[in-house]
């Protein structure tokens, strides 16, 4: 069936570019063009061999290694942990940092020994954890039997090889006593305040922490294969473009235009379509605390992450993975300007979290601020439900907030992107997205002044002093209201709304209700949802934040007030305010 979601967009077709392999200790070479592996069984305390990382640019530098000892079925059943200490000028300024993950060990022949992925858990240390390169070679022929099994995110150390750890290395008896933890994945952002760090954090961190920090964007442009190579920087992304979300590591093999890199998890996925970018490394930031980690800019697209396993992420080097385009135009009227932004989403679960967030930075950006402001926004969402055919959904709102405008503006747009991901009729594949808004840095509220009320040609009485409206089959209620502005007494304008009681409703009590969109609560409508079109149709239908709203209604049932008939009227700006009252029909 078609998709919206885009393929790469390199030219001639995007094709496969083969890498060229850094300089590695020995020659020992498999017949794919992977390094050879050193065998597990001859891997044994005393075994000396080094490694290759990046601390600035993409070149890698070496490092010495001398394995301490091996942790049988340490990072989960069948597969051991190779503890060794390592060595180098940067190792003994940073210890053992987060981005290291991946960085491949090599005994002196040129075998594969593993990945450095793992470190204790407190503290600047050169100990590590290495994944053995046999566990992270069935990645290349995945799916495996160990995919299932719970990951090794923290290992304890046994008594002996604790104290072979102390007495053989700098690490002191309470930090080896934490055990082993995955090492850190440094995060690269771009396009999201600090404050939305904590949410990539707290998702991402099911099966390794990570350590977001502000980046760079990654461009949309190709990136060069041959960035990628044993030891050099490797980043896959959930995003580029505006809004950047990737996760720094270290290559470990490239195995005839497939790469292998972290040694650990990313997001634990299993299969997974991810873009993979080179990185330009900018410095090893010291952490006293924690582990240091590196800090790098990630690059142009140059394949696309398949696999997001225990042992490590599998990337096909070449061609981009499709991707949710998400496009923007904000117009500030404060600053007389318009922009637009682009951001790829290339993990289509993270759509719903992405997108909107995107949205919001380009507000923040747009109206140079994070403040008090209104806007006006419009958004559609496209794409094809499971078995391939077409939908799509489109939102017009506005927002005004005291504090952040851009967060009032998306928070409705990412609650329902939630509902629509998350939805129990269909599994979603999310297409494109785009929004288009215009704001100032005004708040404005609108409210209601004394709301009157009038039946037929009846005259007009205030809506709280009446108690109950008898009204005949067909007549016609109607409601004036006076909105006042923000920190206004006098009302600035009055609306008028009508509605005809319909015939049906003869000997009936219902009950009457005008009020300001911002005052409805319609969750449970949308949550009464009885298919994914009827989910569709229930959001469109739902108010807008400056609709005034004119409704009979019946109280009761498992899914909130029924919806007899109403008419509403958009206004320019948010409207609060409720008046309800009850009817009798006869």
């Amino acid at each position: 069936m078609p998709t919206h979601r885009t393929a790469c967009r390199g030219g001639g077709g995007c094709p496969v570019r083969r890498s060229r392999r850094a300089d590695v200790p020995g020659n020992a070479q498999s017949s794919d063009g992977c390094p050879a592996t050193y065998p597990m069984g001859d891997v044994v305390a005393g075994l000396t061999g080094s490694g290759l990382t990046v601390t600035r640019g993409n070149a890698p530098e070496s490092f010495d290694a001398e394995v301490i000892g091996v942790l049988r079925n340490a990072i989960w059943p069948g597969v051991d942990m190779i503890i060794a200490e390592l060595e180098s000028p940067a190792v003994e300024q940073y210890g053992v940092w987060a981005g290291m993950s991946g960085s491949p060990v090599y005994a002196d022949d040129g075998r594969l020994i593993g990945a450095v992925s793992y470190t204790l858990a407190f503290g600047k240390t050169s100990v590590a954890g290495l994944t053995p390169a046999s566990a992270m070679y069935e990645l290349l022929s995945y799916p495996a039997a160990n995919g299932n099994r719970p990951a090794a995110t923290e290992v304890a150390l046994p008594a002996g090889l604790r104290e072979r750890v102390v007495n053989e290395t700098d690490a002191s008896p309470q930090e080896v006593r934490a055990g082993m933890s995955s090492l850190p994945v440094p995060l690269a952002v771009s396009g999201l305040r600090r404050a939305r760090f904590s949410e990539l954090r707290e998702r991402l961190g099911r099966s390794v922490e990570v350590r977001p920090y502000a980046a760079s964007s990654a461009g949309a442009a190709d990136g060069s294969v041959a960035d990628i190579f044993p030891g050099s920087n490797f980043a896959a992304a959930l995003s580029y473009g505006a809004v950047t979300a990737a996760g720094i590591g270290t290559t470990t093999a490239v195995c005839d235009g497939t790469a292998l890199a972290f040694g650990h998890p990313f997001n634990w996925d299993g299969r997974t379509s991810l873009s993979a970018h080179s990185a330009d490394a900018i410095l090893i930031q010291e952490d006293p605390s924690w582990s240091s980690f590196k800090v790098a800019n990630p690059g142009g697209v140059v394949g696309t992450v398949d696999q997001d396993r225990l042992a490590g992420i599998r990337a096909q080097l070449g061609a981009a993975p499709g991707v949710t385009p998400v496009w923007s135009r904000i117009r500030s009227r404060n600053l007389n300007r318009e922009t637009t932004q682009r951001t790829w989403i290339t993990a289509n679960d993270w759509v719903p979290d992405l997108a909107p967030f995107h949205v919001e930075y380009h507000i923040n950006e747009a109206l140079d601020i994070i403040s008090a402001g209104r806007m006006q926004l419009t958004w559609t969402v496209r794409g094809t439900r499971g078995d391939g055919t077409p939908w799509s959904l489109t939102r017009r709102n506005a927002a005004t907030g005291r504090f952040d405008v851009s967060v009032d503006a998306t928070d409705e747009m990412y609650q329902w992107m939630f509902l629509l991901g998350q939805n129990r009729f269909t599994s979603v594949d999310f297409g494109r997205v785009r929004a288009s808004g215009v704001g100032d840095e005004t708040y404005q509220r609108l409210r209601f002044g004394t709301v009157k009320v009038a039946v037929g040609g009846g005259r007009y009485r205030a809506i709280q002093n009446v108690s109950r409206l008898r009204v005949r089959p067909g007549a016609t209620i109607r409601v004036r209201v006076p909105l006042l502005r923000y920190r206004q007494s006098a009302p600035f304008r009055t609306q008028t709304l009508r509605l005809t009681v319909p015939r049906r409703l003869s000997g009936s009590t219902v009950r009457l209700g005008v009020s300001g969109g911002a005052s409805i609560q319609d969750a449970t409508y949308v949550f009464g949802a009885t298919s994914f079109n009827n989910l569709l149709r229930r959001m469109r239908r739902t108010e807008s934040r400056n609709d005034l709203v004119l409704r009979l209604q019946r109280t009761g049932g498992d899914v909130g007030p029924t919806v007899l008939k109403k008419t509403e009227r958009t206004l320019s700006d948010v409207v609060g305010g409720r008046r309800t009252v009850p009817v009798t029909v006869r």
